[in-house]
């Protein structure tokens, strides 16, 4: 299987992500594949994330960590979801929108 590339509309995010189901050929040798998703956030260009201060990720997993979901796509948005509801990044967000002197 090759990467797919994926734009995702994640709140005022657009995101791009590619994934890679088996990016070492492994699940051919031994049964088990690392998947690989690379998420950057394209508008607005390189904001934070509230998977990553930069807006972009690339993260290895077993590819076992997806088939609860419908597609690398879905995992994504769920982690996202789950994310934005810590503390760290909701505070991020009531000081991206408090003005500041300093």
């Amino acid at each position: 299987m090759t990467t797919t590339t994926e734009i995702l509309q994640w709140r005022e995010y657009q995101i791009e992500l590619r994934y890679d189901p088996d990016p070492y050929h492994q699940a051919a040798r031994n049964g088990v594949a690392m998947a690989h998703l690379e998420i950057r956030c394209l508008r607005p260009a390189r904001a934070a994330l509230p998977i990553s201060e930069t807006g972009y990720r690339s993260v290895f997993m077993p590819d076992c960590y997806l088939k609860d979901y419908d597609s690398a796509a879905d995992y994504v948005t769920q982690w996202l979801e789950c994310a934005a509801q810590t503390r760290e990044w909701q505070d991020s967000l009531d000081q991206a929108r408090q003005l500041s002197l300093f």
